[in-house]
């Protein structure tokens, strides 16, 4: 390659020469690095063999802890609704006292949200038993889950469609002051209003079960819960 150089310096100017010899120089450089490239490939396939299992090792750890954990999870929500089943047919058995209802819904309580409308549903048992019961539940699970459980106690009472007894209208206004249920004023004024005025019976009897109805002294006693929680949240 020198040779060539030589040569063609006795014949071009040597500015002519020094172009080519630039050339020639950046043509040997790029030819030293695509050589270097073909030594680097190797290593990369070598370093890839070793890369692969190791990713494919961490994909399945991945995916079995995944799968595992929903599985868990999944048992331990079953083994909790078996244990809710069961003291739920423990509270309805009509052997079970007043003090071991009582215990019994507390138990319940210690499930948090998921015992609220089961302990709601408890509210619409016959006797005094049971609603009571699970009035000292609700407000258990208000004690750690107040937004939760004033929710369910606001829809309770939101409901229109004659779902729940005035029994349970009157527990359900009764906790909303217990539990210090902030947002309820605005809904226990509308039911105020309602039962305020001169057809309040029958409105009312439209907004709840028709197999327990309402008489004028029931009325009573829900306005004067309502009056109660009212002073209890506006005093």
């Amino acid at each position: 390659m020198t040779d060539l150089v030589n040569n063609l310096e006795s014949r071009l100017s040597d500015n002519e020469a020094r172009l080519i010899q630039i050339r020639l120089d950046a043509l040997a450089a790029d030819i030293k690095q695509v050589k270097s490239s073909r030594k680097i490939l190797p290593r990369i396939k070598d370093i890839a063999a070793i890369l692969t299992p190791l990713i494919l090792a961490a994909v399945s750890f991945y995916v079995t802890h995944a799968i595992t954990g929903a599985m868990e999870q999944e048992r331990l929500q079953l083994d909790h609704l078996t244990a809710m089943q069961d003291l739920m047919v423990k509270l309805g058995s009509p052997d079970t006292g007043p003090a071991e209802a009582e215990a019994t819904a507390v138990s319940l309580a210690a499930f948090g949200p998921t015992a609220i409308v089961p302990l709601i549903h408890e509210l619409q048992a016959d006797g005094s038993v049971r609603p009571l019961a699970a009035e000292e539940g609700l407000r258990t699970v208000a004690f750690r889950y107040p937004e939760s459980t004033c929710d369910l106690l606001i829809k309770v009472l939101e409901n229109r469609s004659g779902l729940f007894y005035w029994q349970t209208h009157r527990s359900a206004i009764m906790l909303l002051g217990d539990i210090g249920c902030t947002e309820a004023p605005p809904l226990l004024e509308k039911l105020k209003t309602v039962l305020a005025s001169p057809d309040a019976l029958e409105k009312y009897t439209q907004m709840v079960r028709e197999d327990r109805p309402p008489n004028h002294k029931a009325l009573n006693k829900i306005r004067a819960e309502i009056d109660r929680t009212s002073q209890k949240l506006n005093p």
